[in-house]
């Protein structure tokens, strides 16, 4: 490593200052809607972005009332649920909760949302300064990282996913335990994994798999490291490190999932990713529409589907292999980007959209790891292979910008101005459409559930991410409710209490039979679509009509509970 290239991370200096800058920057200009609608509209498609807009609302009201984040009592009311397999990112709510007091829910998710974007870019770039990239070919590594089609395609709704800042902050740290192994550089690594598990355990497991795979290639003289006291207690501090932080959430994901039978979310065949991808762009870049033909023929969607690298980056990946000296060339990131498409590309190789029938190695991987199961989307694995890549890039315009430093010695402006180039080049071709906004809004009758003082819970039929926006305005419990990963005991409750069954037309009861149903699980409301084809029925089940607005009735379940003038008063 280049010691004039490498800087201590944690006392930015000029370049990592302009290097944020530009990400920033950057970030505004594609994310424009964003920046436009900061407190009116949320970032991305709606869908998953409402249930991210939800845990922090959650996780906020839970931590303000002393409650445990990962157990909610107001959904699948009367039971409640957990949410250990709830994608609840707890580092994005954190920094939510006190931007949710200043600028409001909606802004507080959207400056998450960008943040994620240029404190990604940042890491990559220290990571790269760290790897002794000069201070442009960091940038361009930053750049492809967070600028990626992946990390944009997951902006539309996957919170979770877009927060992954910490990722290529952990690998400089577990370099440098590596390399100066000390107590505090011990600690310092167990926290940035902790944190990297607060945003996301798919990355939880990247960072084990790159661990791993770097301890693999140390395997010859692991034996005679281990007998250093220094890396030994920078090793153990470490692990403690991340054993009372993140290690208690894995903990209670393996022991939730080894106890509990849970719903899978995903088919591993349906959600992997077309070899195809790799080098076609999709609807997530501006460069799409001229290759819908191509891309409507994979399974999954836009968020899924996105693995386009760009030939631009392919070429300074290459270079960044071919150019360095033989005994410095970086295999070890070709290895983890060749390990990144194969878990992507899931149970069998797909080509055009269509399934080959060639057998790939996933589900080895998932027999090895069962827990890993509980995700069922092989695609997401491709990130392996986007934060490989980025680095191999900025390895390749480090070694090009050398060998141009060689050639116009006495003009080192033209070099920066060809580096300059590469760059605007590799940024024109992974140009992304703008980040897609969608307006945050209450209907009408949502204020008047929130001021009914009596109690009773919502059954509400409307849409499983806006559902969870109508609680973010009503505040009452939900019978049912979207999450990320529901159990079979919540589902079978579902499926077969005769009140809920009657409720959506399944089954026949008598009015009496409904209210007293409802009662008993203290259900009061229901919220259906005006086009549900057991809306006509309700008012035979003994319900009366509250409310219509936006598409959506409210229902009132049996007698009034006060005798007093309530909000619904004077009709709807």
């Amino acid at each position: 490593m280049n010691d004039h290239a490498s800087q201590s991370f944690g006392r930015p200096r000029r370049p990592a200052l302009l290097a944020g800058l530009a990400y920033l920057a950057l970030t505004g200009g594609y994310a424009w809607p964003v920046v436009a609608n900061l407190t009116t509209h949320v970032a991305g498609t709606g869908g998953d972005a409402w249930q991210n807009l939800w845990n922090m609302w959650w996780f906020g009201t839970a931590l303000s009332s002393g409650h445990n984040p990962y157990f909610t009592p107001l959904l699948h009311h009367p039971q409640g649920i957990t949410l250990v397999f709830q994608t609840l990112n707890p580092f994005n709510c954190l920094l939510a909760w006190p931007l949710a007091w200043v600028f409001g829910l909606v802004a507080a998710y959207n400056l998450v949302f960008l943040l994620s974007f240029v404190a990604a870019g940042l890491g990559m770039y220290w990571l790269g300064r760290e790897l002794g990239l000069r201070p442009l070919a960091a940038f361009s590594s930053g750049a492809v990282f967070t600028f990626s089609p992946y990390h944009f395609a997951h902006g539309t709704g996957h919170l979770q996913l877009v927060a992954m800042e910490w990722v290529p902050v952990y690998l400089l740290l577990l370099r440098r335990l590596w390399r100066r192994p000390t107590l505090e550089n011990g600690l310092a690594t167990g926290l940035a994994l902790a944190l990297v598990t607060f945003c996301d355990l798919y990355y939880f497991v990247s960072c084990v798999i790159i661990t791993l795979l770097a301890l693999a290639l140390e395997l010859p003289g692991l034996g005679l490291r281990l007998r250093e006291r220094a890396l030994v207690g920078g090793i153990g501090a470490f692990v403690v490190a991340f054993a009372v932080t993140g290690g208690v959430l894995v903990a209670a994901v393996a022991g939730a999932f080894a106890t509990t039978d849970v719903v899978p979310a995903h088919q591993a065949s349906y959600w992997s990713a077309d070899l195809q991808a790799f080098f076609v762009p999709n609807q997530i870049s501006a460069w799409g529409a001229a290759f819908r033909a191509y891309s409507n023929r994979w399974a999954g969607n836009e968020a899924e589907n996105s693995q386009y690298v760009g030939y631009s980056v392919l070429t300074l990946a290459v270079l960044g292999v071919r150019l360095r000296a033989k005994g410095a060339r970086p295999w070890r990131f070709v290895g983890l980007a060749a390990v990144g498409v194969l878990l992507a590309l899931g149970p069998t190789l797909r080509w055009g959209g269509r399934a080959t029938g060639v057998p790939l190695p996933f589900g080895l991987f998932e027999t090895i790891v069962p827990i890993l199961k509980l995700s069922g989307a092989p695609t997401r694995w491709c990130f392996l292979a986007v934060l490989a890549v980025a680095v191999l890039a900025g390895f390749g315009l480090d070694a090009v910008l050398a060998r141009l430093d060689l050639r116009f010695a006495a003009q080192p402006r033209r070099v920066q101005l060809a580096g300059v180039g590469f760059l605007a080049l590799v940024l024109i071709e992974l140009l992304p459409r703008f980040v897609d906004v969608r307006p945050y809004q209450q209907p009408s009758f949502v204020a008047a559930l929130a001021a009914d003082d009596a109690p009773g819970a919502v059954y509400d039929l409307g849409g499983a991410g806006l559902a969870l926006v109508r609680q973010i305005g009503h505040g009452r419990p939900m019978v049912g409710g979207y999450v990320s990963r529901l159990t079979r005991s919540a589902q079978a409750y579902l499926q077969t209490t005769p009140v809920l069954r009657a409720l959506r037309g399944e089954w026949l009861l008598a009015p009496l039979e409904v209210a007293t149903g409802a009662a008993a699980i203290g259900l009061r409301f229901v919220i259906l679509p005006t086009t549900h084809p057991n809306r006509g029925n309700l008012g035979r089940l003994g319900l009366r009509h509250l409310s219509t607005a936006g598409g959506l009735e409210v229902w009132e379940i049996g007698p009034p509970a006060s005798a007093g003038q309530r909000p619904w008063e004077g009709g709807p």
